[in-house]
């Protein structure tokens, strides 16, 4: 790990490095809280991953990451200025667990009916569509190579795709 260290020896971390720490968290904690008969059958104990397939799933729209958890796997002596700098940037880190929810989301485990769709989603749905249109478009007129490897869907604001 590289140490940023300016002129005024303010420490500034990789915010790159910070991120993969905070995938592992979200990825990997287990709650102790779970007993063994009511784990989850696909993600056994894994609690921000349970959190996030219900989300998938429309069954919640609310992630919420508790300080004690962090605490809890960033015990080690190595890990203890990551909690600091959480607390301490919480604006920061929350829009890199943001992301990190974002990338990690799960697929649907059942199926959603159209009636359970709001028009949220609806348009939602629709934004996709035309965004994807617009690209065939160009594609067909010579306007985009076709060996691009341009995600259209990337124009849409994360913020606008969250249904958390």
């Amino acid at each position: 790990m590289q140490l940023n260290l300016p002129i005024n020896n303010l420490y500034i971390p990789d915010y790159n490095v910070e991120k993969e720490r905070i995938v592992d968290f979200v990825t990997n904690f287990e709650d102790p809280t779970i007993k063994n008969d009511l784990r989850d059958p696909i993600w056994g104990k894994k609690k921000y991953m349970i959190h996030l397939q219900a989300i998938a799933n429309r069954q919640s729209k609310v992630v919420e990451v508790e300080m004690d958890d962090i605490r809890e796997h960033f015990s080690a002596a190595k890990d203890r200025g990551f909690v600091d700098r959480v607390v301490r940037n919480s604006a920061r880190y929350v829009t890199i667990l943001q992301s990190v929810l974002d990338a990690n989301k799960p697929v649907p485990s059942m199926n959603i009916n159209e009636e359970d769709l709001s028009s949220w989603d609806i348009i939602g749905e629709q934004r996709r569509y035309n965004v994807k249109m617009q690209q065939d478009i160009k594609q067909s007129q010579g306007l985009l190579k076709q060996d691009t490897n341009d995600d259209p869907l990337a124009m849409i604001p994360p913020e606008l795709e969250r249904n958390y």
